[in-house]
This record gives structure tokens, sequence and C-alpha cells, in this order.
């Protein structure tokens, strides 16, 4: 077996380097039309190369077209809840100067769309004394390594606890359970055929950026399961932060075996450098970078991104002797 990484290594340089340089100027992936199964075939020759048998391409061909065909797709939005777009956390006052409010048309459009199999909303749901939060940062049942007393802790510093024994992050309250910073923007539009709702960062010990499972890689939220339980095979991801929460679950998504898309003008990013560093990840992971046209076209079955014939030629091969 080869996987999408492997296969990569037959791209020339040249063809490495377009793809990092589209990355970095925001552009986006490239889609293939679906109508158009002669390129489709084209593709999949160029990536088997060299790598399999000629006599072996069309079974291949056949097996990444029959995949396609049967995707079934989720689009999940990432914690776009009030804290984050106009509340104690606001992604707008990040370096990135990216206002959340601008997204929301483009996520309401993909939300309407009749052809997605499930949507999914996740949020921030901490308890009042998370260990994330700056203010209880010095409670008397946690203990920073070297605390100096005397030195007030502020948004954003990194901090060692040894009790419990973690490396965080801390930031201003933000989406405490039950509150109105934790609850979903109002001008969201609800998916029309249910709500499906992933909570995170439950537990007062261990933060929680993907929507799969907390920053220790242990406890899971659920999202997995809700999404194997709906035959998904398709992870559209949106929201924010870009390069924080989305950056995170994508990546996750992308790991856990799904195709993997993030919706780059329905997400906004806080920090302009992790942005950029983001969007690098994604582009050496075979994460297609979208926008919401491109999104569209996935859902109705009419294109799909190069970097999913990537992935789905890699298990459906073996290496050429």
């Amino acid at each position: 077996m080869v996987t999408s990484r492997s296969l990569f290594q037959t791209q020339t340089m040249a063809e490495k380097k377009c793809g990092t340089d589209r990355c970095l100027n925001n552009e986006y992936s490239q889609c293939i039309d679906l109508n158009d199964r002669h390129q489709v075939n084209e593709i999949i020759n160029r990536l088997t190369k060299d790598v399999i048998e000629p006599t072996e391409r069309e079974l291949v061909q056949r097996r990444v077209l029959n995949a396609i065909s049967n995707i079934k797709i989720a689009l999940v939005v990432i914690d776009f809840q009030n804290d984050f777009i106009s509340g104690s956390l606001s992604v707008k006052k990040g370096s990135a100067g990216e206002d959340p409010v601008d997204a929301i048309p483009a996520i309401n459009s993909l939300v309407m769309e009749k052809e997605l199999d499930a949507v999914v909303y996740t949020q921030d749901w901490h308890p009042a004394n998370h260990i994330s939060f700056v203010e209880r940062a010095r409670d008397p049942d946690r203990k920073i390594r070297d605390d100096k007393q005397n030195v007030p802790l502020k948004a954003f510093d990194t901090v060692q606890f040894d009790k419990p024994p973690v490396t965080q992050t801390l930031y201003p309250a933000h989406c405490v359970e039950n509150s109105w910073g934790a609850e979903l923007h109002a001008g969201l539009v609800l998916s029309r055929t249910g709500t499906l709702i992933v909570k995170k960062g439950q537990h007062t010990y261990v933060d929680s950026y993907s929507a799969f499972r907390d920053n220790n890689r242990k406890q899971l939220n659920g999202l997995d399961k809700l999404l194997k339980s709906r035959q998904i095979t398709v992870f559209l991801g949106c929201g924010l932060a870009y390069d924080i929460c989305v950056r995170h679950t994508v990546r996750d998504a992308n790991d856990y075996g799904y195709l993997t898309g993030v919706v780059r003008d329905c997400s906004k990013g806080f920090s302009q450098k992790m942005v950029e560093d983001t969007n690098r990840v994604f582009a050496s992971e075979n994460i297609a970078i979208l926008d919401a046209q491109a999104a569209r076209d996935i859902i109705n079955k009419k294109k799909v991104p190069l970097e999913w014939l990537v992935k789905l030629v890699g298990p459906n091969i073996r290496i050429k002797t």
C-alpha cells in the first residue's frame, strides 16, 4: 500500500511549489469537474505513474469514481458563538483583522443546501472555572510552575501548570456553559434537517480546541461517533477561529480518515501569522482549501478537489514490483 503522502512524492518540485504558493496567496485548491471523466482518469493515471502496473489502473479508476459517486457530506460549523464574534474573545480583535459577521451569509447559503447529508454545529462549553481562563489561573485547585505571584498574568500568556500537569494558553473567560457568550450567533440559519450539536471543552482541567477530542488527545467529544452513525465520508469544516479550533478540528477529521476540506470564506482567523501557517499545514496534508462556491459544487456532486483524488487513489493500489 502507498499513502497519499507518498503519492505526492511523485510530483515535481515545481508542482509542489505551485501548490504551496497558491496556499500562501490565499488561493484555493484545484477542483476537478466530475462530468469530465477523461480529466479525472488522466489525473489518476498521473498519480499512479511508475507506482502501479498499467493493467491495474482501470480498476483503480473504477474504485475511485465509485467512491466519489457515493460520498456522504457533513458541513461542520465550528464554534460560531457570541463570545468569538462580539464578546470577550472576539476574533475580529486579532492581528488578522477578520470579522466573523462577514462569514455569516456564506455559511447560511451552505447550510441551506439540500444535498447535504448532515449539518453539525460545535460549541465551546466551558465550566466557570475552566483551566484556560486567565482569571482562574491562580485558583487554589491548580498550581503554576515557578509562579511569580507578584507578576500579573494576562490573556494569551502560556503557562505550565504542575497541578494539573498541563501547558495552557490563557484566554479571557469565554463561552461559559449556558451563558449568552456560549450561544450560537443569532444570525446563523439552523439546518432544516435537525440541529446536531457537539459540545467541547466541558472538562475543568483540559482544553479542547478540536471538536473530535481534547487537547490531551484522550477524551472524545462525540463528533466522530455522530458522523459515522450517518455514514459520513466527507467533512467540510468552517467557523471560528480558523487558526485555532477550525485548524485542530479539520486536521483531526483528516486524521480520522474523512475526505476533508475547509471553507475559507466561511471562516475567520485570529492571528495573521497563524492563519498563514494554517494554510501551509492544510496544503501539506491534502486538506482542500475551498471557497463557498467550490463547497457548493462539491455538495452537489459537480466537482471534487484534487487532494481528495490523491487520498482516494492511495489505499486502492499496490506498490509496483
